[in-house]
């Protein structure tokens, strides 16, 4: 199980220790697997995490195909569900480690990603997060195939089709915020990014636009 403590800092970020590993994490992050219910609009959130692995160069990057479930034949990070009882870095840090065989020892936040999808109440809250140490080799599991691909390759038109837009801010280590309103699993209809994490999701959702014509490198 992973233990960890939250200190403040100056620019409203908080340092979580995992295994005595400094992690970023945000100060406002909601640790709840569900939370929301009851808004007047009927929707709710669900977290989810997402975690992304480098080598030590920085020039590789390691992703998995999905081999099963929601999201199958896409390359994606690893991540899932936060599970009762446990915080949202213990769910990165579990979700890497059972999807890859990766063992997370540091990891810190990129940026937080809200995906609504049309005609549903559920709001998919995902927790960006990149394990800057890990241990292990990765190995194939039930779930996914893990595959390192060179940082200047990255197979976009295998992957969720905004991930083009958001992975630059992610790639250079700059904390994003991005909502997205999905019509099915491959069209964005409306969309908003910026720069810096834990926006609030009203606050992105009001100011999203059309995809088409928006300038996605960056904030409307």
């Amino acid at each position: 199980r992973y233990l960890f403590s939250i200190c403040h800092t100056h620019n409203n970020m908080a340092n979580a220790s995992v295994d005595g590993t400094v992690t970023s994490i945000c100060s406002s992050l909601c640790d709840d697997p569900e939370y929301g219910h009851g808004r007047e609009d009927g929707l709710w959130f669900k977290q989810y995490t997402l975690v992304f692995v480098f080598d030590k160069s920085r020039t590789n990057i390691l992703l998995g195909m999905k081999k099963r479930g929601f999201g199958a034949n896409r390359f994606n990070g690893f991540g899932g569900k936060v599970e009762p009882g446990e915080t949202v870095v213990e769910g990165a840090a579990r979700e890497l480690r059972e999807e890859s065989g990766v063992n997370g020892t540091c990891l810190e936040r990129r940026g937080t990603i809200f995906f609504e999808f049309e005609g549903e109440s559920k709001v998919f809250h995902v927790n960006v997060f990149e394990a800057t140490e890990w241990e292990n080799d990765p190995v194939e599991t039930e779930e996914m195939r893990p595959q390192w691909f060179p940082v200047a390759n990255i197979p976009f038109s295998e992957m969720w089709v905004d991930d083009e837009y958001w992975f630059p801010f992610m790639l250079s280590g700059k904390l994003f915020s991005m909502y997205a309103l999905f019509q099915g699993e491959t069209v964005i209809k409306d969309m908003v990014l910026r720069d810096g994490d834990a926006q609030m999701f009203d606050d992105l959702k009001r100011d999203a636009k059309p995809l088409k014509g928006l300038d996605a490198s960056h904030s409307a």
